[in-house]
């Protein structure tokens, strides 16, 4: 059609013959690429995800200790993949509240559902810290780069081709990161050993 979409009739030549067929059991599927080259792409993806994954610990070591560099990087990668449930937490959309209001919840073994049985006071200063620290976490779940994006096992187990304009989008969003990250790390660094 002009209007670009497609349209599709099936018949039936025996007229003794049905065909049972629902909207999802019938699409265009392109051709087949080599599996060992959508292969590749996708150690290429879980690389890029090493390669972010290494630059932030590295940058984080030149002004924070051993420990505290690994945990700002665990951090980091934990809010990188669960940055969608990070901000829906925030907006509200999804129930639980803030850390500490979890972690009071958990306590006192009491449900998401209902309101919490504190006096006002303890539950305003809960809300007020919450909302600070989930404004930080929302924060970083924008900064940080989204882990989630890097995932093409999915289209391999499937027998998907991973298209090319996926795997551009990921180098140019692994390469962006790595030469910010690169220069607030020297920078640090710099800095670091005038200090000293």
């Amino acid at each position: 059609r002009p209007t670009g979409n497609v349209e599709v009739e099936i018949r039936c030549v025996d007229a003794a013959q049905y065909f049972g067929i629902a909207t999802p059991d019938l699409y265009l599927r392109p051709a087949d690429a080599a599996f060992e080259w959508n292969l590749f792409k996708a150690f290429l993806s879980i690389w890029l995800q090493m390669l972010l994954v290494t630059s932030f610990g590295v940058t984080f070591s030149t002004f924070l200790t051993g420990p505290v560099a690994m945990m700002a990087t665990l951090a980091a990668v934990v809010l990188g993949f669960f940055g969608e449930f990070v901000r829906g937490i925030s907006s509200g959309e999804i129930y639980g509240g803030g850390p500490l209001e979890s972690l009071i919840r958990m306590i006192i073994q009491e449900n998401v559902m209902t309101q919490l049985e504190l006096n006002t006071v303890a539950v305003t200063f809960l809300k007020g810290f919450d909302w600070v620290l989930m404004g930080l976490l929302t924060a970083g779940t924008f900064v940080l780069p989204d882990y989630t994006q890097f995932d093409t096992a999915t289209f391999v187990a499937d027998g998907y081709n991973i298209f090319g304009d996926l795997v551009a989008q990921q180098l140019t969003m692994a390469a962006v990161y790595f030469c910010v990250v690169a220069v607030v790390g020297y920078f640090f660094l710099k800095t670091r050993e005038i200090a000293a």
